[in-house]
């Protein structure tokens, strides 16, 4: 999934995760992951506690990692390297659903901080079981105050409020197309330094899936050599400003270009077509002011039951062909897609 979705770091709440079972996944996975994580401890660690900070490996920094728990089993603070001499502090939390222990959780948090305030989060990925305001919940109602304050308490301390200036392409998606269960949808984001270089989006890359259908092999290697002819006679004595190599060779790659985009759009996986229909179906179904919030809420619950649907029989389209493809090649899940590396040692970081 953080292949997939190219997801770099990944907050899971409700882990359960133990020493164990984090070197199993260090064992299979090592090569490509780095969990760092906060079980609840005593009598309550077998309890819908735990919270863990994934690194993807190959796109993330995780040499000098440090880590201080905040609430073992509910709050959890990683500092990663960042671009530069930059580093990024990252929570994750997962705060309780009584309202009473919610509202006690925020406040040792706050206390946290500000004795440690060198340890106050840039970034918070939460399940914080409340909502600040009443708009915020479908059908909209008020969460308990107390609580509330609590969080908004924490967050004026941490300079959290509102903090959106860093943060851009905000996504909520169904996790049933990762093969993954769950009543909650991911939210993700794209995060940021303010000393990081602006960065845009690339070139285009041309789908590898495209380029090996067999029209168009055909049709880059029949135009190639033609181009390369017209290259010839074009030199010399017969160059000219409308016909020179240079302009034959810019003008073949943006037909060639053309002709791509049109076939990737035939090929593209009628799956991923019908979700993104669905997913504009619910964009005008919610941003429509003429209706109830009872309507948008069952328009909106089908819909997403819909996307849903066809996200998980894609996965397990996905899954069959992974399978099909370790049988065939003797390989293990991790190592047929991805590079050897060397695998970083599962013990715990020093505590800052």
């Amino acid at each position: 999934m953080m292949r997939n979705k190219k997801v770099n770091i990944l907050a899971l709440q409700e882990t359960h995760y133990d020493e164990d079972y984090v070197a199993e996944i260090t064992e299979r996975f090592g090569d490509t992951i780095h969990v760092e994580y906060s079980r609840a401890l005593g009598g309550r660690a077998s309890r819908a506690e735990g919270v863990a900070l994934v690194f993807y490996k190959p796109n993330t920094n995780v040499m000098g990692l440090t880590r201080r728990e905040v609430v073992p089993g509910r709050g959890l603070i990683v500092a990663a390297p960042w671009h530069g001499d930059d580093v990024m502090k990252i929570m994750v939390s997962y705060a309780p659903n009584a309202p009473r222990e919610n509202a006690e959780y925020w406040r040792t948090c706050l206390t946290f901080v500000r004795e440690y305030p060198e340890w106050k989060p840039d970034a918070i990925c939460a399940d914080c079981n409340l909502a600040p305001a009443a708009l915020d919940r479908l059908p909209a109602h008020d969460d308990d105050r107390e609580a509330v304050e609590a969080m908004n308490a924490f967050l004026r301390e941490c300079d959290l409020i509102d903090r959106l200036s860093q943060c851009r392409n905000w996504e909520m998606e169904s996790t049933r197309d990762d093969g993954i269960e769950s009543d909650h949808k991911r939210v993700s984001c794209e995060v940021t330094t303010a000393s990081a270089p602006e960065q845009g989006y690339g070139r285009y890359t041309i789908p590898s899936y495209v380029v090996k259908t067999k029209d168009m092999t055909k049709l880059i290697n029949e135009s190639g050599v033609q181009l390369v002819k017209d290259m010839e006679r074009a030199s010399g004595e017969n160059r000219t400003s409308q016909s020179n190599p240079q302009k034959l060779w810019s003008d073949w790659k943006e037909k060639i270009g053309t002709e791509l985009r049109k076939e990737a759009k035939k090929i593209l996986p009628k799956g991923k077509e019908k979700i993104a229909e669905l997913d504009r179906q619910l964009k005008t179904v919610l941003k429509n002011t003429s209706t109830s919030e009872e309507h948008k809420q069952r328009e909106s619950a089908k819909i997403e039951r819909e996307i849903a649907k066809i996200g998980g029989e894609m996965w397990q389209e996905r899954k069959a062909a992974a399978k099909a493809h370790q049988h065939f090649n003797h390989t293990l899940p991790d190592q047929s897609h991805t590079a050897p590396r060397a695998c970083i040692d599962p013990t715990p970081l020093p505590v800052a």
